[in-house]
């Protein structure tokens, strides 16, 4: 009866399962030197692929004010509240056009090259200024030459395309464009640090899995803890070097071990 509450008691407990938290926070933090070559190996390649397989792009912009009153001029003594708020709500009108087919197709004609509405539409983006009057104007090209060409011809065109399309409103260009002097992507920072959490992140999942799914028994705790039987006996490792040459020296294969052994056993034979 003994052995079957004892056999019963152990299939409970395998069924129970369950993490042993401790255990697996110990195995992380042994481990912390693979997680760290993980994150150098990952920073390392990511950096290398924004370096040299990812195509840098370069930004040019203006920034406009959208008065929705052509007489008026933007300061504050000639403008009501009204004026505000309904220029404000302008500046979301102007967003669309100004990417739309009718502005993007005359920069395309005034800059004299094959370009086609779809071209332009992928490299210019607006952007409404935190809720004032001002909105601006982004081209993002292949090489700071083109963004700022595209830029500078959208610059020109749009207070006059905005005046036609929108009667009684006007636009006054607040900040012209200026030649790129940097990229604007990618970033070789957002690359390195990203690419270092991924391959943090992977080993440390790998070094949990390995853990959760071990199935080995690497102490007494771990014994009595999975199978619920308390440990009545230990074999020792006969194969651990020892200081001596006593029980546990057994199976040393080093040159000094074996000579004094043969020294200690030699009267005996004789």
């Amino acid at each position: 009866m003994d052995a079957q509450e004892n056999r019963f008691a152990s299939d409970k407990n395998v069924d129970r399962g369950g993490v042993d938290v401790a255990s697996l926070v110990k195995t992380v933090l042994r481990k912390w030197w693979m997680i760290a070559i993980a994150l150098l190996v990952a920073a390392a390649a990511a950096l290398c692929v924004a370096r040299f397989f990812v195509h840098p792009t370069y930004q040019a912009h203006f920034t406009a004010y959208v008065n929705n009153k052509q007489s008026k001029q933007p300061n504050t003594d000639s403008l009501t509240n009204s004026d505000i708020l309904a220029s404000q709500e302008l500046v979301r009108t102007y967003s669309k056009i100004l990417t739309g087919n009718t502005v993007l197709m005359k920069a395309a004609e005034s800059l004299g090259e094959d370009y086609t509405y779809r071209d332009l539409s992928e490299m210019v983006s607006t952007q409404p200024q935190d809720d004032t009057e001002i909105i601006a104007v982004y081209v993002t090209a292949d090489s700071p030459e083109e963004a700022y060409n595209i830029s500078a011809a959208l610059e020109t065109i749009s207070p006059d395309c905005m005046s036609e399309i929108i009667v009684g409103s006007s636009m006054k260009i607040v900040d012209t464009t200026q030649m790129p002097d940097m990229r604007h992507s990618p970033s070789y920072t957002k690359y390195t640090v990203v690419g270092a959490l991924i391959g943090a992140v992977l080993m440390l999942g790998y070094i949990v899995a390995r853990q959760l799914f071990d199935d080995n028994v690497k102490s007494e705790e771990g014994l009595e803890d999975r199978y619920g039987i308390p440990v009545v006996g230990v074999i020792p490792d006969m194969t651990k070097k020892s200081s001596d040459d006593g029980y546990y020296s057994y199976g040393r294969s080093d040159a000094a071990s074996q000579k004094r052994r043969a020294e200690k056993t030699g009267p005996q034979n004789k």
